[in-house]
């Protein structure tokens, strides 16, 4: 089985961290917070094994640019045969 490297972009970091604190700080809830950071990293490592069970997204160009949806946010992640990364970021839905 092949197993993939996992590299999160720098946006991602940020708009984790953001979304995370918004939600512990203002929203005063960090059970939720927590809940949705662990779902978001467990999904996101799963994409180690098997990256192309996830759909395609048209509008790009590059066939290898993927989606996988966690709560309301869409991981945006692109699948690098040749050197079996994946490289992602998140957004909101």
């Amino acid at each position: 089985m092949i197993k993939y490297k996992i590299i999160p972009t720098p946006s991602y970091k940020q708009e984790l961290a953001l979304v995370y604190n918004y939600i512990y700080f203002k929203l005063k809830n960090p059970i939720t917070a927590k809940r949705l950071y662990n779902n978001v990293k467990r999904k996101i490592l799963s994409l180690q094994y098997f990256p192309e069970r996830c759909s395609r997204i048209p509008i790009y160009k590059n066939n290898n640019v993927r989606k996988i949806l966690v709560n309301d946010y869409i991981i945006i992640y692109q699948v690098n045969t040749d050197t079996r990364t994946d490289f992602y970021s998140t957004y909101l839905s």
